[in-house]
């Protein structure tokens, strides 16, 4: 691609618009949030107020930064905050690249750290659930344990490290894989419609070039909410310490047989 957009200020608009989508189906890929919740566009003037079905769980911006509230009204008004990200790149290396596209997927590459933002809000949110230890479980029980509320049992969050417990999940369960989360933990989830509500007032992007430091740069922002609009969507639970160290400690053993029957 010839380097044409970064001419004008008509050009690099452009490129703020191809960053902007380009950054909304990231985000469509790798939110955890908006895989657990469900995403409301918000129109201008909109109020973001939902329904409470059992105790809601929400993200407070203050001073000091986020705070993770509760409330047991039956409706609520979602306070939204913004998340922001500024990529810039300076003047010599600019310069030095004669392709557009290799341009904007640099800048695309330092924008993507708002999702990373958004994915730690909302462990910070999960994390205000109680922990439940087990050692062994079966999807049939966590399955009652959401029929019992008329909830859907839906998906699960796990560490790479317990990839093991997919072994008998039934087909129609997604799996959502992530490092966030703890390696002893994992999260049942009902269906985001019955979870919770992520919603978004406004998303943009915009040219930020910064004379003085001699960089060319682009600002992308979002406003939004997050918040658990029923406490029994979620059930969080924690493998037990116990049991764990003593399956570590087979698969120790178990290594060095194998080591000493190949040596």
């Amino acid at each position: 691609m010839p380097i044409n957009l970064f001419k004008s200020s008509e050009g690099k608009q452009q490129v703020a618009s191809i960053l902007m989508s380009n950054l909304n189906e990231y985000f469509a890929e790798n939110s955890l949030a908006r895989k657990t919740l469900r995403v409301d566009q918000l129109q201008a003037g909109m109020l973001p107020q939902y329904g409470v079905i059992r105790e809601s769980r929400f993200i407070h911006s203050g001073n000091d930064g986020y705070e993770m509230q509760s409330s047991l009204n039956n409706r609520i008004i979602i306070e939204l905050f913004e998340i922001s990200h500024v990529a810039q790149m300076p003047m010599t290396e600019f310069r030095q690249i004669d392709s557009d596209e290799i341009i904007i997927q640099r800048f695309f590459d330092q924008l993507k750290g708002m999702n990373t933002l958004e994915n730690n809000l909302f462990f910070e949110l999960l994390d205000t659930f109680n922990i439940e230890w087990f050692s062994n479980f079966d999807f049939n029980s966590i399955h009652s344990r959401f029929q019992e509320h008329q909830l859907h049992f839906s998906r699960m969050l796990i560490h790479p490290a317990m990839r093991r417990l997919l072994l008998n999940k039934p087909v129609e369960i997604n799996v959502v894989i992530s490092e966030l989360c703890k390696d002893d933990e994992v999260f049942f989830f009902a269906k985001p419609d019955e979870v919770g509500i992520l919603p978004i007032q406004m998303a943009d992007c915009l040219p930020a070039d910064d004379p003085s430091s001699a960089s060319v740069g682009f600002s992308a922002f979002q406003q939004l909410g997050m918040a658990i609009l029923n406490v029994d969507s979620i059930i969080r639970m924690k493998y037990n310490p116990i049991e764990r160290q003593q399956n570590i400690n087979t698969l120790i053993k178990n290594k060095y047989k194998f080591i000493a029957r190949n040596e």
